[in-house]
């Protein structure tokens, strides 16, 4: 395992055996925000393999408004 400590974040870095699914919203095509064009689908999770990469595990993310507007095109 491998660790940073940058102020108050912890990064660790393991390397995993089994390839797991993660869920993303995934945009298909530009579209108004009120046709839904972001689509929960379930991916796999990026595989580790390498020493000097790390797997960040994000608890929480949002959307900001200037990406609406990149998504609606």
């Amino acid at each position: 395992m491998i660790q940073f400590s940058f102020k108050n974040i912890k990064i660790t870095s393991k390397i995993k055996k089994n390839m797991q699914k993660m869920k993303v919203m995934m945009l298909s095509k530009c579209a108004p925000i009120e046709t839904n064009p972001l689509k929960l689908t379930e991916i796999d999770r990026h595989e580790i393999n390498k020493p000097n990469e790390i797997l960040l595990k994000i608890e929480a993310c949002g959307v900001c408004h200037s990406q609406l507007h990149g998504i609606e095109g």
